[in-house]
């Protein structure tokens, strides 16, 4: 199990069985068939958001220790990393940008990561299609996953859910291109440059 390829997926909804964990679950079905995943409902956690101690600016840790304290090492032996989360007033939930935040101690503590090999932000949205729809989500997601040692990741959106819910089995692993950004456009995927 040394070498195993290890998946942590990070899931900010606070509604189950929705579009999110249904996109969330087809990523894996897809991505991680052979990996050995770790799934996080951070709905299911009680953990504070950073609270601005200054702890990891005088050592390498966060000095808060909540049901978000195991998540670090998990973090650091992960080599897949997957934020999964809809879109509230255009960025991600509440519960991903928390633990985001407590990702202040990798910040503050730049590591040299070795072995990770790829990550993926995802993106359920229920309003129409506007321009910028994603983009804090996105912009969030990319400084967070190159401080963790991802400096490419594949951003997979899907919007207009609240007419349109995204289905199980929409995504297939050869119409996504990886280290990009891939849109949900009517019955198939397009590639946002």
């Amino acid at each position: 199990m040394e070498n195993q390829d290890k998946v942590l997926a990070l899931i900010g909804y606070t509604r189950k069985n929705g579009n999110t964990q249904a996109l969330l679950e087809d990523y894996l079905k897809e991505f991680a068939q052979d990996k050995e995943v770790d799934l996080v409902d951070l709905n299911a956690l009680d953990f504070k958001g950073c609270i601005h101690c200054d702890g990891c600016l005088k050592e390498p840790f966060c000095r808060l220790r909540d049901d978000f304290s195991p998540i670090y090492q998990k973090i650091e032996e992960a080599n897949h990393l997957v934020f999964a989360s809809p879109v509230y007033f255009n960025g991600v939930t509440w519960l991903l940008k928390k633990s985001i935040d407590r990702m202040q101690v990798y910040f503050s503590n730049p590591r040299d990561w070795q072995g990770k090999k790829s990550a993926c932000l995802l993106l359920t949205a229920g309003a129409k299609p506007y321009p910028d729809q994603f983009t804090t989500s996105y912009l969030e997601g990319q400084i967070t996953l190159k401080t963790l040692g991802y400096s490419t990741f594949t951003c997979i959106q899907v919007g207009d859910t609240d007419r349109r819910p995204y289905e199980a089995g929409f995504l297939r692993k050869e119409a996504i291109k990886i280290d990009g950004i891939n849109r949900r456009k009517g019955n198939q995927w397009e590639l946002i440059e």
